[in-house]
């Protein structure tokens, strides 16, 4: 695969008005964005910009499409573990996310960043943080009929002890609080954890 970056196909398409891809185009997760044969048009090339991708991947005219995902190292949800509505994020590695659903789980993988800001709601699931890195984070996290567990114990928060435990809501700092991670849920359970 041939790594090309999202602004250059940007400024490729503002120059040409619009490209017609030869071979596929994936997104790092392994997500297939463009297929050989379709048209890059201006209004593609904006979204991909305001999506914050950085970079895309450029199949090889040798290459097996069918072997992408092992090739960048992704792994394949089941299909059996997703629920229509689910969001599911693992692995993610950005300065900003924000992602929600109504009547599906939120599931959030990865470590977040300095001065990131994450932003995770469902009305009627569970929403699931697991956390890595050495970043710390603000966190407020809110369930109104359902539990909050959290791996992680929080300054400015009374009577944190640092174990898990269940709760309505937790608000507070751990580490340098450098990244905002805001989580809410109205009938679901929030758990963070540490990965």
């Amino acid at each position: 695969m041939k790594e090309i970056s999202a602004d250059f196909l940007r400024q490729e398409v503002a120059r040409l008005g619009e490209l017609v891809v030869e071979t596929a185009i994936y997104h790092e997760s392994g997500m297939k964005l463009f297929s050989a044969g379709d048209a890059i048009t201006l209004a593609h090339a904006k979204a991909l910009h305001a999506s914050g991708i950085a970079n895309l991947l450029l199949l090889e005219y040798d290459e097996d499409a069918r072997n992408v995902r092992k090739t960048l190292g992704v792994d394949r949800v089941p299909p059996r573990d997703i629920v229509a509505g689910d969001v599911l994020m693992d692995d993610v590695d950005c300065q900003q996310v924000e992602a929600q659903t109504v009547s599906g789980n939120v599931r959030f993988g990865g470590p977040v960043a300095k001065g990131g800001r994450y932003e995770l709601s469902s009305h009627s699931g569970n929403v699931s943080v697991a956390l890595g890195g050495s970043t710390g984070f603000e966190v407020e996290a809110t369930s109104f009929s359902g539990s909050i567990k959290s791996d992680f114990s929080f300054n400015n928060s009374p009577g944190d002890s640092g174990n898990s435990r269940w709760r309505k809501s937790i608000r507070g700092v751990y580490g340098d609080g450098s990244a905002i991670l805001e989580i809410t849920t109205f009938s679901g359970n929030v758990i963070i954890s540490k990965r």
